[in-house]
């Protein structure tokens, strides 16, 4: 069962952190390279012609379903509900992720990437969920 916390509380906190796009940069940081959590700069919308208006409710948007997603996979974590819509939770939130941190880079967010990518592996392609008989 420990193990179980463990992993759902990551899950959890994984997607928690996607809600730093929706706090103000702190004060000391003046450059983008110390607060890499920003919906104003995005490489792919700003040649497209798509400005911070539009960007941030896009941003706001996959931030939501992120951290909806990871928490729906970290109540199931812990055996509530049916453990057949882990793997889809697990899916939609680090896609969500992906799709956020793959508008809004910055090098400093390859670590969410990372982990986002050894996510969707475990759902998809090892067809692995946190079942009790796994991690009991």
């Amino acid at each position: 069962m420990l193990v179980r916390l463990v992993l759902a509380l990551f899950l959890l906190a994984h997607g928690l952190v996607h809600a730093l796009f929706l706090v103000p940069a702190p004060e000391d940081a003046g450059d983008r390279a110390s607060w890499p959590f920003e919906f104003a700069d995005s490489w792919v919308l700003r040649p497209v012609g798509l400005d911070a208006a539009l960007a941030r409710p896009l941003g706001t948007a996959l931030v939501a379903v992120t951290v909806i997603a990871f928490a729906v996979a970290a109540i199931l974590t812990l055996g509530v509900g049916p453990m057949v819509l882990w793997a889809p939770s697990v899916v939609f939130g680090s896609v969500a992720s992906l799709v956020l941190l793959g508008l809004f880079f910055d090098r400093w967010l390859l670590l969410g990437v990372a982990i986002d990518v050894v996510l969707l592996w475990i759902a998809i392609a090892s067809d692995w969920t946190p079942s009790e008989t796994a991690l009991s």
